[in-house]
C-alpha cells in the first residue's frame, strides 16, 4: 500500500479523534465557567427543578455529549434531576420538577413510529418509551419542555410524527447535517417570524451546529414546524401549535453546543418553569384550603 493510501486510511480515525478532542475542550471550558452557577443554585433553598434525560451511550456516560446540557441549565438557574429510565416513575418525576429537557442520543426505535429504516444506530428503546410518557405528561400539565436532536425527533414521534433517514436516502443532506469537521457551523436555518425560535435566535436566519442522520418528515399532532434548513428544507425546530401552552419546543440543531452560544433557549425554559411553579403552588393551595378549611 502506498504512503498516500495509508494516510487516507487513517483519516477517519484522525477526524474522530479531533472531534472528541474538541468536545472535551468545550466541556472543560464550560465546566470552568459553570462553577459559579453551581454554587448559586446550591444556595437557593428551592430552585427551579428540571428533569433531564440523557444519552446512555459511552460518550454520554463520559459526559462528552451530555455535560453541556448541565452547564446551560445551571447557568439559567436550574437544579437538575437526571432521570433513570430503569428506576424512575414518570408521574413521580413530573410531580417533582418544573420543566423537562430531552437531550441528544441515538435514533428513535423504528417500532415506535412504523419506520422502514434499514440501519438505525444507537437504539435505546427503554429510553424512548420512558421519554414518550415524560413529554406527553409534560404537555398535559402545561409544563415547559425542550428536546434537542434525538429529543426533537422523540417529541414529534410522541405525538404521532414521522421521521426520515437522511443517511440512507439523502446523502447530500446527510453530508451537511451529519457529524463531521463542519458540524459546529454546519448550515443556516430560517425561522418563522414571531416564533419562539426566531425570537431566541435573535432573527429569522442563523448558523447552527448539527450532528444528525435522521430528520422529522411530519411534525407531531401538537406541533408546527417553525424553522427549516436554508439549503435543503430539513425541519430544524417545531413548537406547540397552541400558543397558550408554555414553552414547548424541539430543535434539531444544538442550542447547548457550544455552551452559552444559544443560552436564551434555556433561560426561556427556566423562565416559564417559574411561572409553572407559581401556578402549581396556587392550585395546591386551593386544593388544601378545601380539604382543610379554617372555621371563622
Amino acid at each position: 500500500m502506498s504512503d498516500k493510501r495509508k494516510s487516507n486510511s487513517y483519516l477517519p480515525s484522525i477526524l474522530a479523534a479531533t472531534g472528541v478532542g474538541v468536545l472535551a475542550v468545550c466541556c472543560v471550558l464550560g465546566y470552568r465557567h459553570w462553577q459559579p452557577f453551581v454554587v448559586k443554585t446550591m444556595l437557593d433553598p428551592n430552585p427551579i427543578r428540571v428533569a433531564l434525560s440523557l444519552d446512555r451511550d459511552w460518550h454520554g456516560k463520559l459526559g462528552l455529549s451530555t455535560k453541556n446540557y448541565e452547564v446551560c441549565l445551571t447557568a439559567a438557574g436550574a437544579a437538575i434531576r437526571v432521570v433513570d429510565v430503569n428506576k424512575d416513575n414518570v408521574d413521580e418525576v413530573l410531580s417533582s420538577v418544573d420543566a423537562v429537557v430531552i437531550g441528544a442520543g441515538g435514533d428513535i426505535h423504528p417500532d415506535l413510529y412504523e419506520s422502514t429504516q434499514k440501519h438505525p444506530t444507537g437504539l435505546d428503546k427503554a429510553r424512548d418509551e420512558f421519554e414518550i410518557k415524560l413529554v406527553r405528561g409534560a404537555y398535559q400539565r402545561n409544563m415547559p419542555c425542550i428536546g434537542v436532536c434525538h429529543g426533537n425527533q422523540l417529541m414529534n414521534v410522541a405525538f404521532g410524527g414521522k421521521l426520515r433517514s437522511l443517511k440512507e436516502t439523502e446523502p447530500a443532506a446527510y453530508e451537511r447535517h451529519g457529524p463531521g469537521v463542519k458540524s459546529l457551523d454546519a448550515h443556516s436555518v430560517e425561522a418563522v417570524p414571531g416564533s419562539w425560535t426566531a425570537k431566541l435566535l435573535n432573527g429569522t436566519v442563523a448558523r447552527v451546529s448539527s450532528f444528525h442522520g435522521m430528520a422529522v418528515s411530519k411534525p407531531g399532532s401538537v406541533f408546527t414546524a417553525t424553522s427549516h434548513c436554508v439549503d435543503d428544507g430539513v425541519i430544524e425546530s417545531t413548537e406547540a401549535t397552541d400558543k397558550s401552552h408554555r414553552f414547548f419546543i424541539s430543535t434539531q440543531f444544538h442550542p447547548e453546543f457550544p455552551p452559552y452560544t444559544m443560552q436564551g433557549f434555556f433561560n426561556k425554559l427556566v423562565e416559564d418553569a417559574k411561572d409553572y411553579r407559581v401556578e402549581k403552588d396556587r392550585l395546591m393551595l386551593q386544593q388544601n384550603q378545601k380539604k382543610f378549611p379554617i372555621e371563622p
